[in-house]
């Protein structure tokens, strides 16, 4: 508990993602329980994972190399599972885990006797693994796995809120564009989705129901309420103002729409739009975002992406429109 409360305050004081990864590592090597800890993140073309920050040794990863190729002999240990899984991994006994054999070397090289690698998320987006090694057997029963686990939620959140601080304030940026076809699957019950649709922000209410903002024409509203009655998935569907030209609405959705996953890593809608239930989109990211991985964890979901353009662009003067969208998202 000393240990989190410490990171917490510590890592709230940084201003760049260095530096919160930098700190905690200091912060847990600095414990007498612990023989020292690093954070790294997977090279999505290597599949290797590569150290961000390490303390309270030197040299560790000189001759090291952690896999996370499930056909590699080094990609069976607590590191690769941790990536794979999103959870939390501990060996208790690296001299006794059969996993763990073919570390065993390193581990009576550098003094450790049990790991735990803890992943770094925030709003499902892996930010990257956090290991912590210590002299003793045992150090991580599940009484204190459930103490540092909340690490991985709490560096993951302040790196999050750093990269989208920085993506706010800095002129350049990368833009994304893509396009999800067939979007919506059976829409036979529905009717005509010719129309075209705007989508604006989203806001997350809790318990997995999210709240997407968007235009459209009036012709399409009474299509959008046979949308809503014909899949679960979607809760209610309000019309929040009505123009001879436009209508705009708020539909109430149990599954994190597009606009919610890019921001959740950091990025902003700059366009969407579906039309033949097609949706064409354009994002900004910031200019540390894994777009690969974004791009995988919306083909999770969506399996027609198809990725269209990646650039980097000085992004134009913030126009009143997207300061309204970027405040409604935050609070």
């Amino acid at each position: 508990n000393s240990v989190v409360r410490e990171i917490t305050d510590a890592v709230l004081e940084q201003s760049t993602r260095h530096h919160i990864e930098q700190q905690v590592c200091e912060s847990l090597a600095a414990f007498d329980s612990y023989r020292f800890a690093w954070i790294g993140e997977v090279n999505s073309r290597t599949r290797e994972i590569e150290p961000h920050a390490v303390a309270g040794v030197e040299g560790y990863f000189d001759d090291l190399t952690i896999s996370t190729d499930p056909n590699s002999p080094m990609s069976q240990g607590p590191a690769s599972r941790a990536v794979e899984t999103q959870e939390l991994q501990a060996t208790q006994n690296v001299f006794t885990d059969p996993v763990f054999e073919p570390w065993r070397p390193i581990a009576e090289q550098w003094g450790y006797q049990s790991v735990a690698v803890i992943p770094i998320t925030h709003d499902g987006t892996l930010y990257g693994i956090l290991g912590l090694y210590s002299h003793d057997v045992d150090a991580f029963v599940p009484e204190k796995q459930a103490i540092i686990e909340q690490l991985g939620e709490i560096i993951g959140h302040a790196i999050a809120a750093v990269e989208r601080k920085q993506a706010l304030m800095s002129d350049s940026v990368t833009e994304l564009t893509f396009e999800i076809q067939d979007l919506f699957p059976s829409l036979d019950s529905v009717g005509n989705f010719d129309g075209e649709i705007r989508l604006d922000h989203v806001v997350p209410v809790g318990d997995d129901v999210y709240l997407q903002y968007g235009r459209t024409t009036p012709e399409m509203g009474s299509v959008l309420e046979r949308f809503v009655a014909a899949h679960p998935s979607c809760e209610s569907f309000t019309v929040l103002a009505e123009s001879d030209a436009e209508l705009s609405f708020e539909l109430r959705v149990s599954e994190p729409p597009v606009t919610s996953v890019v921001a959740a890593a950091g990025g902003s809608v700059k366009t969407a739009t579906i039309k033949h239930n097609d949706l064409r989109t354009t994002v900004y990211l910031p200019q540390t975002a894994d777009v690969r991985q974004l791009l995988t964890r919306i083909q999770a979901q969506y399996p027609g992406i198809r990725p269209i353009s990646r650039r980097q662009v000085s992004r134009s003067e913030t126009t009143p429109k997207q300061i309204v969208s970027t405040w409604t998202e935050i609070l």
